[in-house]
């Protein structure tokens, strides 16, 4: 019987994060992925052990070395591989503080998983900025710039027309003067939702150097991605801002999967979605992020899955029986 040593779960830990980086992530691979996290405790803690890592020094700004060892074909070439992220890690963050200080308009965010903050700006706009975000803040006497790296914000922006307030992507900007409107961004998706006035939406397309806008006003919502044109935004009768700030998260119509991926922003442990189909099932929901812990019964009830906890109480939803 092979024994399973601290070093080959770090090795494992090592591949599922790597590959969980990947643009497009098939469903058969995130489900093999969620079957090896629930597995053991040291699994996730492996696991975990990157996520920290990634997030607080942002380690995907140097996937080459990360590729590199990926690919490497020696297992004894990987050993140690936490303290050559680690070291790696401390240099990036010693370059951030370097140009940070180079540039000190430069203003960085970012909060942890189940850390909310807000935070207000020198105009007096105030961010309010929910689990696992990250953003970079410029100002400059022209514009007032926002780059959302990650997660999920909410902006109250004082009007100011001579410096207009701009959320900023390789492919998107959000564009405003005085409004209060959000912006959710994981891997290569944008919602924005405007709860007030109306923001521009522009596309920077840098094959034909053409870019395309549209506008959104109060009530209004848009999904974007950057390989897809600018569709036509939603009406939605939710007030998105007012329902957070009463501590409400609503989902209307949303794969189970992906309302799972943004309530594990929010939750204490671990939780996964155990089959594929479970994960592409369509449902409308509403959670009181204070009462996180009844969401699993929640779920249980609107959706034929069982629940299942390990001993660290993580838990993973699979299909239910049909002996049950």
């Amino acid at each position: 019987m092979n024994e399973i040593t601290e070093e080959s779960v770090d090795d494992a830990a090592l591949d599922w994060f790597l590959q969980m980086q990947e643009p497009e992530i098939g469903g058969e691979k995130r489900e093999n992925f969620e079957y090896w996290l629930s597995q053991s405790k040291q699994h996730q803690e492996a696991y975990q052990k990157l996520q920290d890592l990634s997030f607080d020094f942002d380690l995907l700004s140097i996937s080459t070395q990360g590729q590199a060892l990926r690919h490497a074909s020696h297992p004894h070439k990987r050993r140690g591989w936490l303290f050559s992220i680690a070291a790696a890690s401390v240099l990036l963050a010693i370059c951030s503080f370097l140009f940070v200080n180079q540039y000190p308009d430069i203003t960085q965010l970012s909060t942890r998983k189940g850390e909310i903050l807000d935070h207000t700006l020198s105009d007096g706009s105030i961010l309010s900025i929910t689990p696992r975000s990250q953003l970079n803040i410029q100002f400059s006497n022209n514009q007032r710039l926002v780059e959302l790296k990650q997660g999920h914000v909410f902006f109250n922006v004082k009007q100011n027309y001579e410096q207009p307030f701009v959320v900023k992507s390789d492919t998107f900007d959000v564009q405003v003067t005085g409004t209060i409107f959000s912006v959710k961004k994981f891997n290569d998706n944008w919602i924005v939702n405007v709860a007030e006035g109306a923001v521009d939406i522009i596309k920077k397309d840098s094959v034909d150097q053409n870019n395309k806008q549209l506008s959104l006003t109060a009530g209004q919502e848009i999904k974007l991605n950057s390989s897809s044109p600018l569709g036509e935004p939603i009406l939605t009768s939710i007030n998105e801002y007012e329902n957070w700030k009463k501590g409400i998260l609503i989902y209307n119509n949303m794969p189970f999967a992906e309302i799972i991926e943004d309530l594990k922003r929010y939750h204490h442990k671990n939780i996964a979605v155990a089959h594929r189909d479970i994960g592409e099932t369509r449902l409308s929901l509403t959670v009181n992020i204070l009462a996180m812990e009844q969401l699993p019964e929640l779920i249980a009830d609107i959706l034929p899955v069982t629940v299942l906890r390990d001993q660290y109480n993580n838990i993973v939803f699979t299909r239910k029986s049909h002996s049950q």
